[in-house]
């Protein structure tokens, strides 16, 4: 199964609870059958949800009794990076050490908190590293040398008459 560690915001319905960094999975719906990930509620999505980068997503055992209070969260929505998934399912108590699956960097970290597709990870530009990538690098442009300084505020250009706006900002 293609996958990909990320890091992800999670910004609980509940007004008490605040949004939290979590450690996320993007990966393929085989995942959770070629590792027999045992599930508390629900099931893992499926091949049409691949196919469709459908917005859903598995939750750990963890955090649904931190935001739900361990009741069955099927089908409840959950805010990820400020987008809604529909909850498919909860994994039951899972702590493979090390996490033979994650051979990169944190086979003995703590475990993901949630899965997303693969396939959606990469339509909403997730990165390994947890940040999102708001334009495409086509769009993105750098003009030099504009862009290496911010301009001088107006403020300190009228109080310093020496004082010259940085190139580019005129």
């Amino acid at each position: 199964a293609a996958m990909y560690s990320t890091a992800v915001t999670v910004t609980p319905s509940d007004p008490q609870l605040y949004p939290r960094e979590l450690l996320a999975r993007a990966t393929g719906a085989a995942f959770f059958s070629m590792f027999d990930v045992p599930f508390q509620y629900g099931a893992p999505w499926g091949g049409r949800e691949d196919a469709a980068h459908a917005s859903v997503v598995v939750i750990s055992r963890a955090l649904n009794d931190r935001l739900f209070a361990g009741t069955n969260s099927v089908g409840k929505a959950l805010r990820i990076n400020m987008e809604d998934y529909r909850i498919v399912g909860v994994i039951d108590t899972w702590q493979p050490l090390p996490r033979f699956y994650d051979v990169n960097a944190r086979s003995f970290s703590s475990n993901d908190a949630l899965f997303i597709p693969f396939t959606h990870a990469v339509d909403v530009q997730l990165t390994a590293d947890g940040f999102i990538i708001v334009q495409s690098a086509a769009s993105r442009s750098f003009t030099s040398p504009k862009n290496y300084l911010f301009p001088v505020p107006l403020r300190e250009l009228s109080l310093n008459p020496k004082l010259e706006q940085n190139e580019g900002w005129q």
